[in-house]
């Protein structure tokens, strides 16, 4: 059974690194150095290599759209961000479960991460509670009287690119699996496996 809902003081960032969390966070890095840039003496060492780290980050925020966002408009919306701020567009992937699993008698139990840090708990798509962040999650996960089994939506293909990558025989990420692996709330951005993602390691080594 889970703990009930426990106060928290502060909010906690996501225990993995999100695709539309670190697109705000560049753009934010961006203006910022922008402005220190613009003030700085032309053709001084400070405002060259300010200039440098503003390529960076452009470069950072470009490859994030190539990895994560698939649609035209919705990459020109963010570059529209970068540059000239006003509200973060959303993104159309959306962040995978914490948790994901089946009951004997088919009930579906997910965990997700609030916007607050705490991890709702949700039986068929309708929230029942709450708890805090630092609790471990149990697998196979016992609550209201039942058990239940955690269960993967990603296809073996998806899951055997990660693992041969993981192992170092692939150089590169499988980014052609990015949206679906971290839908499936196994990988964050960089490709690491989340708390998920070393819970499907554990039971299904050595494909992962």
């Amino acid at each position: 059974m889970l703990p009930k809902r426990e106060a928290s003081p502060r909010r906690r960032r996501p225990e993995r690194r999100q695709p539309r969390l670190e697109l705000v966070e560049i753009a934010r890095e961006f203006r910022h150095l922008r402005g220190e840039h613009a003030r700085e003496r032309p053709n001084s060492s400070l405002r060259r290599r300010h200039g440098a780290l503003l390529a960076e980050l452009e470069r950072r925020l470009e490859t994030l759209l190539e990895h994560w966002v698939q649609d035209a408009g919705e990459r020109e919306r963010w570059r529209a961000y970068l540059h000239h701020g006003a509200s973060a567009p959303e993104l159309s992937i959306p962040d995978g479960p914490l948790y994901k699993g089946h009951s004997a008698l088919g009930g579906l139990i997910e965990i997700r991460e609030t916007s607050a840090g705490e991890r709702a708990v949700l039986i068929d798509g309708t929230c029942v509670d709450h708890f805090g962040a630092e609790l471990p999650i149990e697998s196979p996960l016992p609550f209201g009287g039942s058990l239940y089994e955690e269960t993967f939506d990603s296809p073996p293909e998806a899951v055997g690119e990660l693992a041969a990558y993981l192992r170092g025989k692939l150089r590169e990420p499988p980014w052609h699996w990015a949206t679906v692996l971290y839908g499936d709330g196994i990988i964050d951005t960089t490709f690491a496996l989340t708390e998920r993602g070393r819970r499907l390691r554990r039971v299904h080594a050595p494909r992962v």
